[in-house]
Order: structure tokens, then C-alpha cells, then sequence
């Protein structure tokens, strides 16, 4: 799901954008959903309130609930570093991590402005 999807057909948008993979869910850590700038997150809280609407009228009267668990590339379980949505700076650090950004630097040139 890394590589930019060109969409052929007008109908399977997100079947393509999920590619040859075999996951049926997307998930996507709130830390960093919250850490994009305000204008984006409209967009995406939009979409999402379209989405629950739809399913709501269409198949799920009362729809289940879900957990997540993180694990490493082994399948091992590990403390997912996402975990805090908020505390201790994370709504910032969440997209350090994700782009690998150095996070000394980081905090030393940029953190600074917005803390």
C-alpha cells in the first residue's frame, strides 16, 4: 500500500487502493490522524461522519465493536508506540516517527515554536 495507486476503474477506488493485499480493515493511528494540519482533519472527520451515516442506514443497525493489537514484522506483540494520542507531545511525535524524522532535531528547530 505504499505505492501510489493509479485508478482505472471509477468503481473499485478503494479495492485498488488496497491493492493485492489480503486485509479486509484499515487502520489508522489517531495520534498521527491528529497530528495532520486542521483543514485535513475536517476533511477526514467529514468523510468519516458520511461513512457511519451510510452504514448505519444501509447494513449496520448496531455495529460491533473492534480492538487492535500492534505486533512486529515476527507477528510478535509489542506496545504499540502510537498508543498516546495526546499526552507528552504525541499528537506531534506521532508523525516524527512515522517519517522518520530525527527526533532530537526536530524538537530542537521545530518543537520549540509550538509548545
Amino acid at each position: 500500500m505504499s505505492e501510489k495507486i493509479e485508478f482505472t476503474d471509477e468503481d473499485d477506488y478503494i479495492h485498488n487502493w488496497f491493492g493485492l493485499t489480503y486485509a479486509n480493515y484499515l487502520v489508522l493511528p489517531r495520534s498521527i490522524l491528529q497530528s495532520m494540519d486542521a483543514e485535513w482533519q475536517k476533511k477526514m472527520v467529514d468523510l468519516l461522519n458520511e461513512l457511519e451515516d451510510k452504514m448505519r442506514e444501509e447494513c449496520l443497525q448496531d455495529m460491533p465493536d473492534y480492538s487492535v493489537d500492534a505486533k512486529d514484522s515476527n507477528g510478535k506483540y509489542i506496545k504499540d508506540p502510537y498508543r498516546y494520542y495526546w499526552r507528552n507531545n504525541n499528537r506531534i511525535n506521532g508523525l516524527v516517527d512515522v517519517f522518520g524524522i530525527d527526533r532530537e532535531q526536530f524538537e530542537k528547530d521545530y518543537l520549540k515554536w509550538i509548545i
